[in-house]
């Protein structure tokens, strides 16, 4: 299997619905091996494991990509927006 695949398959919807049906009342932070060792995951074969982990990680570096020029985008917008508040008579 590979590693990646099964990481963003933990951390699906899916299987967390699967695992908070299982655990009932319990807390995340209490499961045992035996809670979870009768869930069943999907294991497609080794190309297609591939390609949904090449496909997630193209989504999650672009998803990087966003966060950070909207960070860059919105201290810029910041530093304009105290310009004009500190010197209204500079910016007509």
């Amino acid at each position: 299997i590979n590693p990646k695949f099964l990481f963003y398959f933990l951390q699906s919807r899916i299987f967390r619905r699967v695992l908070f049906k299982n655990l009932g009342g319990t807390n995340i932070n209490n499961l045992t091996f035996s809670m979870i060792s009768g869930i069943d995951i999907p294991f497609p074969p080794d190309v297609k494991q591939t390609e949904i982990v090449e496909f997630l990680d193209d989504i999650k570096n672009r998803y990087r990509n966003l966060q950070s020029s909207a960070t860059i985008d919105f201290h810029r917008a910041k530093r304009e927006i105290e310009q004009l508040i500190l010197n209204p008579d500079r910016n007509e």
